[in-house]
């Protein structure tokens, strides 16, 4: 017959398998004999038969788990040694519920390092993961190999002898290697991830370069409203290796991607490319895949493609000035890179190069570097809101210096491109044609001919072909302007702008940015939200970035509290994430280069896309410093479950490789022979790690039951209590290890013997 077992508070005290008191999810039921789990919102659940066992085996079953990962899997760790410990879980809607639990003076007292605001214990499992985590981080960020960390548990133990975390630390240079992988690398995608889903649109940035080991990499990056630090981000997002790249494969192995991980393509607002034939078939391929993504979850908004403003502005000009070089015979490109090959191939006259620029510019220290003919600078900050009208002054300043000013009067924007300068009555004489005075100067020792061809190659033309003054979005985005918002056509283009974003706005939300706009155009905003306070005597007008400053805009609210602009924030948000160039790509394969040398070429797609994510990660959470990256209980969970997550892809993989090797017809022995090899060599990996798991918790038995007789010698309670813990913790763990290496020798030697059958 059951037995009738109540309700004991006791049980709250208790520790689950986390190590944690169980009163953050444990409640007493409706009944005397049930009780509750907060995080899994179930019914009242019965203790009748079991007590505390039931307890124990609903805070064991994955649901739970999984249930309490979501709740409290994201909250940063910190160190702290206070005798009280509180336990906080952050909701949906931002609350923070608070459980707190004293510890008086008869009771045990337990050092331990808890979250911020004390929210949970960090046990010495977790302190040892954590320092691992940080130097896995930190190889990725300063791009060590991983053979750097060889011999490094020996080094810390050695540098630190008195620290068990140092003793028990074991990152060496294999288990590096997956940490990264399919820990950090893991863990700072999926955040990524979380944070584009929240955004309400995004523009996805690529480029293919040839990397190490002759691989086409295809680099992919995010630029979109970052909920989690409120501006516009762009982020790395994946890396892949491709030996073809036309544009059926790139553009299929971007929509597979995005799906994998759940990214809603119809969220896309644009492309960011440049301007290679391939690239603009692969925006024609993404392109009809969205809309068709749109038409089957629209019935009721017009359906539109993707936002296209043309390729990386940039890269415009840098062709333009590229072709302006070579259409002349200055050859001036190869005569400043041969100045630099002559000094630089020699330590003496590097010497005398810098004694010499020493004599006229007291500031020059360093041998020059080596001059590149097209690579500007690009600032990440949104500037789409700036780039129609910076196209239009840097067309209008050139055509200022040869064609006559009377044509160029009041034209500006697209009216540029209609001026017939390529006729002869259009141009300023050669007297007349600014050149620089400098340059003035020095063609006056050419002969006539000289003279006439120099005057002939400055007329090149290049830039009118290819810059976006005829697109009419572009030229409507310069209303995001702070200064721009009392002009009366602001409202026309912020009304042109939400009728032309795809898949955004209903028709009655239109309507709302039209009624927004108005409240926000008689707003009385602070000039400080848009223009720094700067005490220079210069007269230097510095702005803030744009982002900033509709960040502030989007803060404000109505008199009863509520949001000023609703619709407009979720506009403007889509409109500041529009990409205005290509260089944050250009930027990341530099790093890539950093992080993948030749003497790292073996490195696989997996490997790079973990040391790429993790640098990202850091440079996101941290500012590119690894100690203010927040070390979060999920970061931990993942860099702890990194081992086995590596064995099921390699599991995956081999799974692929000997169904693609029966595809093409290799023998079916052959294949399971080399399962057989692969899955024996796990194993006796695993037994290793059993085996160094199986020394440290015996490590731990002896110190605990050391501690244990010294603290009974000495009658120091605190002290037992303590002792206690490390001695039931190191007990449960010799058990559980002893299980699970008599399973790993029984899989071996049933493997070995059906290996030795196969021989027979």
């Amino acid at each position: 017959m059951p037995r009738k077992t109540d309700f004991c508070s006791k049980w709250l005290l208790k520790f689950d398998n986390t190590g944690r008191v169980c009163s953050r999810w444990l409640a007493k039921g409706k009944t005397s004999s049930s009780f509750r789990c907060i995080v899994c919102n179930t019914d009242d659940l019965s203790c009748a038969n079991g007590g505390w066992r039931d307890v124990k085996k609903h805070f064991d079953r994955p649901k739970h788990i999984q249930c309490m990962k979501d709740v409290f899997g994201s909250i940063p760790l910190v160190a702290s040694s206070h005798p009280s410990s509180s336990f906080s879980s952050n909701t949906n809607d931002g609350s923070v519920c608070t459980t707190t639990s004293s510890t008086s003076v008869n009771e045990t007292r337990i050092p331990f390092v808890s979250i911020q605001n004390d929210q949970r214990s960090l046990t010495h499992e977790d302190k040892v993961t954590r320092a691992e985590c940080i130097w896995a981080m930190a190889t990725s960020q300063l791009g060590f190999s991983y053979n750097s960390s060889q011999f490094l548990p020996e080094v810390f133990r050695f540098m630190f002898p008195d620290s068990q975390i140092a003793t028990d630390y074991s990152l060496r240079s294999r288990k590096i290697s997956y940490v990264i992988s399919h820990g950090t690398g893991y863990y700072f995608t999926n955040e990524l991830i979380k944070d584009v889903r929240k955004a309400h649109g995004f523009t996805l940035i690529f480029d293919e370069t040839t990397i190490a080991g002759v691989r086409k990499q295809l680099d992919i990056f995010f630029r979109y409203w970052s909920e989690t630090k409120n501006c516009v981000c762009v982020r790395f997002y994946k890396s892949i290796m491709l030996g073809h790249a036309t544009a059926d494969i790139v553009s299929r192995s971007i929509i597979d991607s995005l799906k994998s991980d759940g990214v809603d393509i119809t969220k896309m607002l644009m492309l960011g490319r440049d301007n290679p034939n391939v690239n603009k078939a692969i925006e024609d391929i993404l392109n009809k895949e969205v809309i068709a993504e749109r038409k089957k979850k629209s019935s009721s908004m017009p359906v539109l493609g993707l936002i296209s403003i043309g390729s990386c502005p940039l890269h415009v000009i840098h062709g333009s000035f590229r072709k302006g070089f070579k259409s002349t015979v200055w050859f001036i490109d190869e005569s400043i890179n041969d100045i630099w090959f002559w000094f630089s191939r020699s330590s003496a006259r590097r010497e005398d190069f810098i004694s010499a620029a020493n004599s006229i510019n007291e500031t020059y220290s360093r041998f020059l570097a080596r001059f590149v003919v097209t690579r500007w600078i690009e600032q990440e900050q949104p500037l789409v809101h700036l780039l129609y009208g910076e196209c239009c002054n840097l067309l209008l300043n050139i055509m200022l210096s040869f064609v006559k000013e009377e044509l160029l009067k009041d034209k500006e924007g697209s009216d540029l491109l209609s001026i017939p300068f390529v006729l002869q009555n259009s141009q300023k004489n050669n007297v007349n044609i600014d050149i620089g005075e400098t340059t003035r100067t020095y063609i006056k020792d050419l002969s006539v001919s000289e003279k006439t061809n120099f005057f002939q190659d400055i007329r090149q033309k290049e830039l009118t072909k290819s810059l976006p003054l005829k697109n009419d979005f572009l030229r409507h985005l310069q209303c995001l302007q702070p200064l721009a918002r009392k002009e009366e056509s602001s409202r026309t283009s912020i009304m042109y702008l939400s009728r032309h974003v795809p898949h955004l706005l209903t028709n009655e939300e239109v309507d709302r940015v039209g009624a927004e706009w108005r409240v926000y155009q008689m707003a009385d905003i602070p000039e400080e939200w848009f223009r720094k306070i700067t005490v220079s005597s210069d007269n230097i007008i510095e702005y803030l970035p744009i982002d900033k400053y509709w960040y502030q805009i989007f803060s404000t609210t109505t008199s009863i509290g509520t949001p000023q602009y609703v619709v407009l924030t979720k506009l403007v948000k889509c409109l500041l994430s529009l990409s205005h160039g290509n260089s944050d790509v250009e930027r990341g394969f530099s790093e890539n280069n950093h992080l993948v040398s030749d003497d790292r070429s073996s490195l696989n797609e997996v490997s790079i896309n973990g040391l790429r994510a993790t640098k990202a990660g850091v440079k996101f959470f941290g500012g590119g410093k690894v100690h203010i990256v927040p070390t979060t209980s999920t970061l931990l969970s993942n860099v702890k479950e990194a081992y086995s997550r590596y064995t099921k892809d390699n599991e995956q993989q081999q799974k692929l490789i000997k169904s693609t090797d029966v595809g093409n017809g290799k023998r079916g022995p052959d294949t399971e022979h080399e399962l057989l090899e692969e899955k024996e060599t796990q194993l006796i990996n695993e037994q290793k790690n059993l085996q160094e798991e199986l020394t440290k918790a015996t490590n731990m038995l002896h110190e605990g039951t050391t501690r244990l007789a010294a603290a009974m010698k000495n009658k120091t309670f605190d002290d037992i209590g303590t002792a206690e813990v490390l001695v039931t913790a190191a007990n449960g763990k010799l058990a559980a290890l002893k299980t699970q290496l008599i399973e790993n020798n029984e899989n071996l030697n049933r493997l070995r013997k059906k290996q030795k059958k196969m021989n027979d």
